[in-house]
């Protein structure tokens, strides 16, 4: 087996694959997602923040979100209450 066939053989590893589009992707379905979900993940509330993750926690933590709830064991946040919270705030 020459080279050039090893490398046409060779299965998918996660480095073949590109972060850039996986990140595309998910950006684009945060996005069409925050106009008509009743509910938001993590997530798409960082997304609607302009924050990071791990910041949604913190603000949940220290009282400036509210608690998240459990939905068939995904943990979201009602739409709404962001929403009413981000306004209330302006």
């Amino acid at each position: 087996m020459s080279g050039a066939e090893k490398t046409t053989q060779r299965s998918w590893s996660r480095s073949d694959k590109s972060l850039s589009v996986g990140g595309k992707r998910k950006r684009e379905r945060i996005l069409k997602n925050l106009e008509t979900a009743v509910t938001w993940n993590a997530d798409e509330v960082a997304a609607y923040l302009g924050c990071h993750v791990a910041t949604v926690w913190r603000k949940v933590h220290s009282g400036d979100l509210p608690k998240p709830i459990k939905i068939v064991g995904r943990t979201v946040w009602r739409r709404a209450e962001i929403e009413a919270l981000i306004e209330g705030a302006e």
